[in-house]
């Protein structure tokens, strides 16, 4: 048994055929089942489908086209897309703001304007030794002007139907007190108990009221003879008034810009998030088109070869049938 295995060559089997040809003859060719055929087509299968998904993804510019590409990614990119309208309304909604903020500033603008002539006007007119009554008159002529102004203006500005100035009427604008005139005053009523005399202990009638800019057209103001240092203390008032209003809308203005400015920059983080999640890479998607199409086209041509092999194999079983 030693002499036996002491015989043996290396690389030859007891019956003197080599180990390469023993594995040899385990390669067969079948007629019946075509293995390689087989291999190629899954290949092709293979090969396709990852061509059709890098052409899906190349078409559309998303990775994540339905929920099985990426169950957990489409979770993610869908709660960072419903994040994105939101914050989108916001900025819209801001915008609109600053659109109503605007135009109430300028109409406040507009409004100060007219004070401002106003006022020149109420100043001109309390220096009576430089002006003498023709050019009162005329003054008092074109304050009316102004005053009818301000009441069109605060009764006809509006955006997006609501009115925009509402209570910025010359009747509520700069009041001031001014001295009640005693011809307007109340007469005391008569007392029966004292055949018709005043009653003893009546309350006092007040000796002065509020007057509005409105008075400065016809009343108690009016550049004519009425009280021009009321009536200047009623324009800087009424100026003040909207001055001061103006510069809160635009602290109100300031504020949403800024508003935009961090809903923005939250903005471009979640669409950076959701793009990284959900869009495709192109760089990346074009080669695995190119490695794809290659795949399918080397499977294809062996799968026609496999095809060829059969072939041959019946051909020749063919010629050793029929010498």
């Amino acid at each position: 048994m030693a002499a036996a295995t002491g015989n043996l060559v290396p690389g030859v089997d007891v019956h003197g055929k080599s180990r390469g040809d023993r594995a040899d003859s385990h390669k067969v060719i079948s007629v019946n089942y075509n293995v390689a055929r087989a291999t190629a087509n899954s290949a092709i299968n293979r090969s396709g489908g990852e061509l059709r998904t890098a052409i899906e993804r190349l078409s559309t510019g998303l990775r994540i086209n339905r929920a099985s590409d990426d169950p957990s990614g489409m979770i993610a990119g869908e709660n960072l897309k419903g994040q994105e309208a939101s914050l989108r309304k916001k900025i819209e909604s801001r915008n609109f703001n600053i659109t109503f903020y605007a135009a109430r500033e300028g109409a406040e603008s507009a409004l100060n304007e007219m004070l401002t002539n106003l006022n020149d006007l109420v100043i001109r007119a309390a220096n009576k030794a430089a002006t003498s009554p023709d050019e009162r008159e005329a003054m008092q002529i074109e304050a009316a002007g102004i005053i009818a102004g301000i009441d069109y203006l605060a009764s006809t500005t509006r955006f997006n139907g609501q009115l925009i100035l509402q209570g910025r009427t010359s009747a509520n604008l700069g009041k001031v007190q001014v001295a009640v005139n005693p011809a307007q005053s109340a007469s005391p009523a008569p007392d029966p108990n004292q055949g018709g005399g005043p009653i003893t202990g009546a309350t006092p009638q007040p000796t002065t009221r509020f007057a509005g800019l409105n008075e400065i057209a016809n009343g108690a103001l009016n550049l004519v003879n009425g009280d021009l240092e009321a009536a200047q203390q009623a324009v800087a008032s009424a100026l003040s008034s909207v001055t001061t209003s103006r510069g809160a809308i635009g602290a109100q203005i300031k504020s949403e810009q800024s508003e935009i400015a961090a809903l923005n920059s939250e903005l471009e983080n979640i669409g950076a998030a959701k793009s990284q999640i959900m869009e495709a890479d192109f760089a990346q998607e074009t080669a695995r088109l190119v490695r794809a199409q290659t795949l399918q086209s080397a499977a294809i041509f062996a799968a026609q070869m496999s095809a060829d092999l059969i072939k041959n194999t019946m051909r020749s079983l063919q010629l050793l049938r029929d010498p």
